[in-house]
C-alpha cells in the first residue's frame, strides 16, 4: 500500500468508527465516483468517499452526508485553499437530488422524507497543526461556493474531530466498565422543545444518532441504562470553557428546562479542555442556583445526583502512516 493511500486511509477508517458511536449508518459502497447529470458542472463524474445516513428526530427527515475525506500534514494544512474542495463538495451534492443512479446506490428507502448534505472532513494526520481551521477558512469568499438554497456543508476539522475522539473513548471506557452494557444501551437525548417537537418513528429511543447539529453544538445529552441504580443516567459532554460561575448556572437552567434536574436522574457533566477551576466554578454554580430558589430543599434533593468531572484521559489522533494498513488497534470493538 503506497504512502499516500495510507494516510487516506486514516481518514476513512476515523470517520467510519468514529462515527458508528455516534449511531451514523453507511450507506452504499466506499470510494466510488458517481455520474455527473448537471452539465453546467462540467464533469464526468463526483466522487464520494463514503456517505453515511442517520434519522434525524427534529425534522423527521433521513439525513444522507455525502464526505468528502481530507488528510493533511501540518504544512500542507496550513497553506491549503479549500474553495476548490468546497466547491466540488457543493457540486457533489446538487447532483444527486436528480440522479437516479446516485439514489439507487445510496438511498435507504425510495418513500421517507430525506435530505441531502454534505461533509467535509479534514484530518491532521501528524497531529501537528495549531491553527485554527477556522482561521484558515475565513479567507474564502463563501458566496463563490456554488451551494443551492437549503443545501449545506459541514466542515469538520482537527479540533472536532479531537473532541469526537475523546468523546468515543469515554463511551467505550464506560462500556468497559459495565456501566452501560451494550451498544444499544445509550442513546442521545432530545428535549421537546418550543419550536422543536420530536417526530414519531419507527426509529427507537435508544437509537437515536448525534446529528450533525448535535455534534457541533456546546454540549450533547447522552443518555444510558444503568443497572446499578434506579434512576434515569444522563451525561453531558461540555465543550465549553467552563471559566465563569453564570456559565454554569446558565447549563443548569437549561438543562432544568429540560426535565433533567430532578432527584430521579444522575447527570454528570463531563468536562472536555475546560478550564482548570471548571469544577470548583460548577459547585459555586449549583450554590448559585439553589440561591436563586431560596435555598429551596426539595431543589436541592433534585440536584443531589448532579455533578461534574473533566476528561482527563485525553487522547490524541495520530496515526503512524506505515502502520495503519496493519488496523488500528481499539477501534474496531463495540
Amino acid at each position: 500500500m503506497s504512502e499516500t493511500q495510507n494516510i487516506s486511509t486514516m481518514a476513512e477508517q476515523l470517520s467510519a468508527d468514529l462515527f458508528k458511536w455516534f449511531k451514523w449508518k453507511v450507506s452504499g459502497s466506499m470510494n466510488i465516483d458517481n455520474e455527473c447529470v448537471i452539465e453546467n458542472h462540467r464533469k464526468n463524474t463526483h466522487p464520494s468517499d463514503i456517505v453515511f445516513n442517520y434519522y434525524d428526530p427534529y425534522s423527521g427527515k433521513r439525513i444522507y452526508l455525502n464526505c468528502d475525506l481530507k488528510s493533511y500534514s501540518k504544512d500542507s494544512i496550513s497553506k491549503k485553499n479549500f474553495t476548490d474542495v468546497l466547491t466540488s463538495l457543493a457540486m457533489s451534492i446538487e447532483c444527486p437530488e436528480i440522479s437516479e443512479d446516485w439514489k439507487e446506490n445510496y438511498l435507504m428507502s425510495d418513500v421517507e422524507s430525506y435530505e441531502i448534505t454534505g461533509l467535509l472532513f479534514i484530518f491532521n494526520h501528524d497531529n501537528q497543526s495549531k491553527k485554527l481551521l477556522k482561521d484558515i477558512l475565513q479567507k474564502i469568499k463563501l458566496k463563490s461556493i456554488p451551494l443551492r438554497k437549503g443545501q449545506r456543508i459541514t466542515v469538520i476539522g482537527p479540533e472536532e474531530i479531537s473532541y469526537f475522539t475523546n468523546i468515543v473513548n469515554d463511551l467505550k471506557d464506560m462500556k468497559s466498565r459495565e456501566i452501560f452494557k451494550s451498544f444499544d444501551d445509550y442513546t442521545f437525548f432530545y428535549p421537546d422543545l418550543s419550536l422543536k417537537k420530536r417526530h414519531n418513528s419507527n426509529n427507537d429511543e435508544w437509537n437515536n444518532p448525534a446529528t450533525i447539529e448535535y455534534l457541533t453544538s456546546p454540549w450533547m445529552i447522552v443518555k444510558y441504562k444503568n443497572d446499578r441504580n434506579n434512576l434515569d443516567n444522563y451525561i453531558i459532554y461540555y465543550r465549553g470553557r467552563g471559566d465563569s460561575v453564570d456559565e454554569f448556572v446558565y447549563l443548569i437552567d437549561t438543562l432544568s428546562a429540560y426535565q433533567l434536574v430532578t432527584s430521579e436522574n444522575s447527570v454528570t457533566v463531563r468536562l472536555y479542555q475546560s478550564h482548570q477551576k471548571a469544577s470548583i466554578y460548577f459547585e459555586r454554580a449549583i450554590e448559585q442556583y439553589l440561591q436563586s430558589w431560596n435555598m429551596d430543599s426539595s431543589r436541592r434533593d433534585d440536584l443531589v445526583n448532579f455533578k461534574a468531572s473533566s476528561i482527563t484521559n485525553i487522547i490524541s489522533t495520530e496515526y503512524n502512516q506505515y502502520e495503519i494498513g496493519m488496523g488500528i488497534r481499539g477501534w474496531d470493538d463495540e
